[in-house]
C-alpha cells in the first residue's frame, strides 16, 4: 500500500527554513516497522507550488492513504488541504496529526473531511494504525486516535503512552524531503 505525507506551508510569507522533523521521524518509523508501505512526501512548504500545481500533484497520486500534519496555527491551510484531497480522492483515507489534530480534535472532526486523527506523538500510533488499515482491523483497537464509526460519528480511543526512549526512534528520512531548499534558507547568521 502507499502513503503520501503532505507537509503544508508553515509561513507562506517567508522562505522555507524550518524542516519538518516530525514528518521525517514519522516516515522513518513507518519505513522501519511497516515495510509493505511505500512512503512518499510532497513537501508543499519547501516547494511552494501554485494552487494548480498542488492539485495536479495530489490528483496524480495513487496513494491509498494521505497523511497531513501541522501546527494548530495553520488550521485554515490544513482544513483546505484536507478538503482538496477529499475532493480529488473521495474514497481514500485521510489521516491528520500534529498539534492541530491534538489541540482541537473536536474541531477537526466537526469542520473537516478528515477520517482519522493521530493524537499526541504519532510515530507508534501511525505505524499501528497503518497495520490496522491494511489488515481491515477495527480502529477501536488502536490507542491514540480519533476516527469516524460506521455512522460517521467521531470516536476517540484510549490515549497512547508517550515514547519513553526517544533514542529508540530511527533517524529521520531526510532523503524523502528537498533538504537543499531548507539549507539554502538558514535562519539567522
Amino acid at each position: 500500500m502507499k502513503l503520501l505525507l503532505l507537509n503544508p506551508p508553515i509561513r507562506e510569507w517567508s522562505l522555507p527554513n524550518v524542516y519538518p522533523s516530525g514528518l521525517g521521524y514519522l516516515a522513518a518509523v513507518i519505513g522501519e516497522r511497516n515495510p509493505d508501505w511505500d512512503i512518499e512526501v510532497y513537501d508543499i512548504n519547501a516547494l511552494r507550488p501554485s494552487r494548480e500545481e498542488l492539485e495536479r500533484a495530489i490528483a496524480a497520486s495513487d496513494a491509498d492513504v494521505f497523511g497531513i500534519g501541522g501546527l494548530v496555527t495553520i488550521y485554515r491551510i490544513i482544513k483546505d488541504l484536507i478538503q482538496t484531497v477529499r475532493r480529488l480522492h473521495p474514497d481514500k483515507t485521510i489521516i491528520a496529526g500534529g498539534s492541530c489534530a491534538t489541540s482541537v480534535p473536536h474541531v477537526m472532526m466537526d469542520k473537516t473531511a478528515v477520517d482519522i486523527l493521530c493524537i499526541g506523538e504519532g510515530e507508534n500510533t501511525t505505524s499501528e494504525l497503518l497495520d490496522a488499515l491494511a489488515q481491515g482491523r477495527d480502529l477501536e483497537t488502536v490507542p491514540g486516535i480519533w476516527y469516524r464509526d460506521a455512522s460517521g460519528k467521531p470516536r476517540a480511543t484510549a490515549p497512547r503512552s508517550p515514547i519513553m526512549d526517544l533514542d529508540s526512534l530511527p533517524f529521520p528520512r531526510w532523503d524523502l524531503f528537498p533538504m537543499d531548499i531548507y539549507c539554502e534558507n538558514p535562519i539567522g547568521a
